[in-house]
């Protein structure tokens, strides 16, 4: 449920109860609805990676894919990027 469907507490008296802005509010709400995508678009470039080269490594793939990362405008680091593998291909 979203907050803003919340019985009869408006959004700007939470983000002042929890001490966060409107805006944090929204940029959050949009980064957990993009993480997905973003995941799932990053996982069938590595499976096409690994259809090439199926026993290569976590960091070979990312220096592999870090174009496509750079070219599509996506900030995703070797950690970050390992851990999308972790969860979605393993």
């Amino acid at each position: 449920m979203r907050v803003e469907q919340s019985s009869g507490v408006s959004l700007s008296l939470l983000c002042l109860l929890s001490g966060h802005s409107r805006q944090a509010y929204y940029k959050r709400r949009f980064q957990a609805e993009r993480k997905p995508i973003k995941e799932e678009v990053i996982v069938q470039q590595v499976l096409k990676h690994r259809q090439l080269q199926p026993r290569m490594g976590g960091r070979k793939l990312y220096l592999s894919t870090k174009g496509f990362i750079r070219q599509h405008d996506m900030k995703l680091g070797r950690d970050a990027f390992l851990g999308c593998l972790v969860n979605t291909i393993y």
